[in-house]
């Protein structure tokens, strides 16, 4: 219990005090904020931020552990705002097939059948435990919920959010994405080559005016094709 308190002090710095997703201070809205994606919710911090900000906005909170979806519930419980609580993997076009453990309660990482992933499994050089994971993707997401266009999208999914934007590549769903905050996994080094890092880094700047790295951090706004709140292109 003691872990995850401090672990939850953590994200509170980091996401409240330091603004690491530019949520507060860098994210400018093209409207009253209607729908907020946090995908790898963990306990919650950012969707309480958000909510806090935002109490008229409909927020989706995914977080794919059953133990932590639990404390992510309790955390973000309040009758007046609407927050939908997955206890999902939020995917692109691949099922996750297990989870490698962490000691850090947010290093959890979903492992995936297709070997082409960042995370397939044969390329995933740890020990990870095959597990059914519930899962949904952001299209369906789109589709289920009859989004118009994301507010913002907030991601911090070890390594999944190249399954998930490269999905959003393929859907042609970028247009639909006003803003993007999110924490990137799999930067090359000497000892590690992920040949889609370059691939996502460049489709981001070809998919967005604003695009904006520091270190691990990534944050995206203004799509080319944005839509309007009312689905026209501008």
């Amino acid at each position: 219990m003691r872990d995850k308190e401090y672990f939850f002090r953590e994200l509170v710095k980091e996401v409240w005090t330091k603004d690491c997703y530019g949520f507060v201070n860098q994210w400018k809205p093209i409207r009253t904020p209607r729908f907020i994606v946090d995908a790898g919710a963990n306990m919650g911090v950012f969707t309480i931020l958000a909510a806090s900000l935002y109490p008229e906005c409909k927020i989706f909170s995914f977080e794919p552990l059953g133990d932590i979806f639990e404390v992510l519930k309790e955390n973000v419980i309040d009758d007046d705002v609407d927050i939908l609580c997955y206890n999902k993997a939020l995917i692109g076009d691949s099922e996750p097939i297990g989870i490698a453990f962490s000691r850090n309660a947010g290093g959890n990482t979903c492992i995936y059948d297709n070997n082409k992933s960042y995370r397939g499994k044969d390329r995933f050089d740890q020990e990870w435990t095959p597990q059914q994971i519930d899962s949904l993707s952001l299209n369906e997401l789109f589709e289920e919920q009859q989004i118009d266009f994301i507010d913002f999208l907030k991601m911090d999914v070890e390594g999944s959010e190249y399954e998930i934007l490269f999905h959003a590549e393929k859907m042609g769903l970028f247009p639909r994405i006003h803003t993007l905050s999110m924490e990137i996994h799999g930067k090359p080094s000497k000892s590690r080559i992920a040949p889609e890092y370059d691939r996502l880094i460049s489709m981001l700047q070809s998919n967005y005016k604003n695009f904006v790295q520091k270190d691990n951090m990534v944050f995206c706004s203004s799509p080319l094709e944005a839509k309007t709140s009312q689905g026209e292109k501008k």
